[in-house]
């Protein structure tokens, strides 16, 4: 883990500041983030605003894209591993479960992660790819939206059947003020095979930024996203990365 987080920088990714060995005790340190996991702003509010969700997914979104262009697939993303100090400010934790790119160090490339954030070719302990990350991130903002998870089993076998075989619980059916295109970019994450998911993750961006111009049409308030492509568009700024 230190040695795949140490060369990530994005503002959606908690840091390394520092690592070392000390009485044979491998250690290393990160920024204390005061706030919760969004798994502990679920369990508290049930259902998160729609534009938050889709703001928060914009942002996890955009640091699996960095993380995938340094070689990285997290496979294990969640509310849990999701810290945040409020609104829609989020950072992704815990890369210990990372596949990295054309690394000599030993890796497992067994089915890992949780259960219920995999996708089917990564439950079935085959090769992931980035479309693994757009399926778990797909299982994060049904959670986010409505509270509950896609699929539910009473026990581990039910619960694996149902991701490879059955279709989600559908949105409507358990919060009915979600977007139809909200609905659409989340299924299309959670599709049983990797082709039919989004191929990149910026296409997957572009859709939810659509989708967050027409829930601000309707708001007073102005969203981070918003002032990110307002700085964005000024001429000052026309040379740096998304990142930067």
């Amino acid at each position: 883990e230190i040695r795949t987080t140490a060369n990530l920088q994005h503002p959606h990714i908690l840091p390394l500041f520092d690592s070392g060995e000390a009485a044979s005790f491998l250690y290393y340190v990160m920024p204390y983030v005061e706030g919760e996991t969004l798994r502990d702003r679920i369990d508290r509010e049930k259902q998160l605003p729609v534009d938050d969700a889709v703001a928060i997914g914009r942002k996890v979104g955009s640091a699996l894209d960095y993380a995938h262009r340094q070689g990285l697939i997290h496979r294990d993303i969640k509310p849990a591993n999701l810290l945040t100090t409020g609104g829609t400010d989020v950072r992704i934790s815990d890369f210990g479960t990372a596949l990295l790119a054309d690394s000599e160090l030993t890796q497992v490339i067994d089915a890992v992660g949780t259960p219920s954030y995999m996708s089917p070719e990564q439950i079935d302990g085959q090769e992931v790819t980035q479309q693994a990350d757009i399926y778990s991130l797909g299982v994060v903002m049904y959670q986010l939206l409505t509270g509950k998870l896609p699929f539910a089993g009473n026990n581990q076998y039910e619960l694996v059947r149902k991701i490879n075989k059955e279709p989600p619980i559908p949105l409507d059916s358990v919060r009915t003020d979600i977007p139809p295109a909200i609905q659409d970019v989340v299924y299309r994450c959670l599709q049983k095979k990797a082709r039919n998911r989004y191929p990149t993750w910026a296409q997957m961006a572009r859709d939810l930024a659509g989708i967050h111009e027409q829930l601000e049409l309707s708001s007073t308030a102005v969203s981070d996203t918003r002032k990110f492509n307002i700085l964005k568009s000024l001429h000052f700024f026309r040379n740096f990365t998304d990142v930067e």
